[in-house]
């Protein structure tokens, strides 16, 4: 409810906003220090899954996007795929609400179980990563674990190779993003 308060409103809607969430999960990425998808990977979601999927957005009262999500549905199922939120006005989060809006489509469409996928370690309290965990648990939702992925490697050398382009991506991310946390330090102060 704080989010109404707030005068955050959240609705379903079309590819238009396609830039702005793709802009917010550039911010998100950032923020968090993940590598990100663009606008096109989004776009083919939507398309492919026709009535089956939707984009959600929140904006604030003055029509700013404040976050946005993509959910999809099938065989009684709800599946949280994307989500996305800037660094504007976060004290209102519009996160909630929009899980909130997306939980009552699933419910509308007789989907009685909404996947938030994946919650990485939500063992390590100490992981800059766990916020995703206590959100998603804050929903009342219950752990289940899956089996897990499991690697070959065909060509090693090749592996070395991807492993390092890797490391030289993520390092740059991580720039970034200490580089705008720092940014955003010397705006409060």
């Amino acid at each position: 409810r704080l989010s109404v308060r707030r005068g955050v409103t959240v609705r379903a809607v079309g590819k238009e906003y396609l830039d702005d969430f793709t802009e917010l999960m550039r911010q998100t990425g950032l923020r968090d220090g993940f590598a990100t998808r663009g606008r096109d990977y989004f776009a083919a979601i939507l398309e492919n899954l026709g009535e089956h999927a939707k984009l959600f957005m929140a904006f604030d009262d003055a029509g700013v996007p404040l976050s946005g999500a993509i959910a999809a549905y099938g065989g009684g199922k709800m599946l949280y795929l994307y989500g996305a939120s800037g660094n504007y006005r976060r004290e209102c989060m519009p996160n909630y609400l929009m899980q909130w809006t997306m939980i009552n489509w699933a419910l509308e469409g007789k989907n009685y179980i909404y996947d938030f996928q994946g919650i990485p370690f939500y063992n390590d309290e100490t992981n800059p990563n766990y916020g995703v965990y206590k959100f998603k648990k804050g929903f009342n939702g219950e752990v289940v674990t899956y089996e897990g992925e499991f690697f070959y490697i065909f060509k090693p050398f090749m592996k070395k190779v991807v492993d390092l382009c890797e490391k030289i991506v993520m390092g740059m991310h991580e720039r970034k993003r200490q580089k705008l946390l720092k940014n955003r330090n010397k705006d409060m102060q």
